[in-house]
């Protein structure tokens, strides 16, 4: 996707510095914003970034695959001087050293975007806490609502509601 003609000077530029700063590592979090999407194993988090960052699966920066567990370790995408968006292995994984990567990270988190997915799980509750006693704001996203389109319109706001219920949120 990249950018295209009609973007800003601005809006290609920024895109331009995220298509090119990828860390492994980082020193030190308390300079920048940290923007990070935890969920659960397989809830689409990559996919989500890449969304979010108008890329497809030939220009993906987060990995997306079929199996679970891609993504190993914390994926810092640096997008400005001040911004970073941090794609994690996710919650509840086979591997308990990936969900331990992302437990250990909360505490560097501004600002939380959980992800769930399909029918609502009130394990997810302890998630939402965690994020809400480490960051200044959370959010949460209900991904992979296209999965529910073949189904009746009603459906996916029952799903909305419970998970809305299971998380004791007013919105998602």
């Amino acid at each position: 996707m990249g950018y295209s003609e009609s973007n800003t000077w601005e809006e290609q530029d920024f895109w331009k510095n995220v298509n090119t700063i990828v860390e492994e590592t980082v020193q030190d979090f308390s300079k920048t914003l940290n923007i990070a999407v935890i969920g659960k194993v397989s809830s689409g988090k990559s996919s989500l970034i890449n969304a979010l960052l108008k890329r497809n699966p030939k220009n993906a920066v987060a990995q997306v695959g079929a199996e679970s567990g891609i993504t190993r370790k914390l994926k810092i995408l640096r997008l400005d001087q001040q911004f970073r968006l941090i794609d994690s292995p996710g919650l509840d994984d086979v591997l308990a050293d990936n969900s331990q990567i992302t437990q250990e990270f909360l505490k560097h988190i501004d600002i939380g975007i959980l992800v769930v997915t399909g029918a609502a799980d009130a394990s997810q509750k302890k998630y939402l806490d965690d994020l809400r006693e480490h960051c200044d704001s959370v959010f949460v996203v209900l991904n992979k609502i296209d999965e529910w389109d073949r189904l009746e319109k009603s459906a996916l706001n029952k799903v909305i509601n419970q998970w809305k219920e299971k998380l004791r949120i007013e919105k998602i």
